[in-house]
């Protein structure tokens, strides 16, 4: 049964093509975009049509998943590119510099213990801010740091000191 599948066996399923049959005996097959760990939701890339859509099928529905071939570095790259942001603004090297010393002091004068490692900014080890440090740049797996210093981010004054 999918449910009692382990992280580790769900993980190495992400970029395969799978054919997932649910209890009521339908069938879904695309390539495994991301597994929920928690629920075990499965998110499938389906491209079967003109228009390729993302589908979400339930743990608690899904009765066997069957892997039918293994990712190629196309299909890696179509999945890894399909949420991510259009149209960003491109920023030089001084602009990106003077950025992260705004956030960085910023963040210093809300006594948090940030640190620069190259183009990184880190909160005590637990939160990372990459370019272009906005608020959407924050990574971190724990979501109360992340919510606050995204909070405090979204509080910073805009413009020149």
């Amino acid at each position: 049964m999918w449910n009692g599948s382990s992280i580790t066996d769900t993980r190495k399923l992400v970029y395969q093509k799978v054919e997932v049959e649910r209890s009521d005996g339908k069938l879904h097959v695309g390539w495994i975009y991301t597994i929920d760990p928690l629920s075990n939701n499965i998110v499938l890339y389906c491209e079967d049509s003109s228009n390729p859509q993302l589908t979400t099928v339930f743990s608690h529905c899904i009765k066997k998943v069957k892997v039918l071939a293994k990712p190629d570095k196309g299909i890696i790259d179509v999945l890894n590119n399909l949420c991510k942001q259009t149209g960003q603004i491109p920023y030089s090297e001084e602009d990106l510099l003077e950025r992260q010393r705004r956030l960085k002091e910023w963040l210093e004068s809300n006594r948090l213990p940030v640190t620069v490692n190259g183009a990184k900014l880190s909160i005590a080890g637990v939160l990372d801010i990459l370019p272009p440090y906005t608020q959407q740049s924050c990574q971190s797996r724990n979501e109360i740091i992340l919510s606050r210093v995204q909070s405090i981010i979204k509080m910073m004054p805009v413009g020149n000191d």
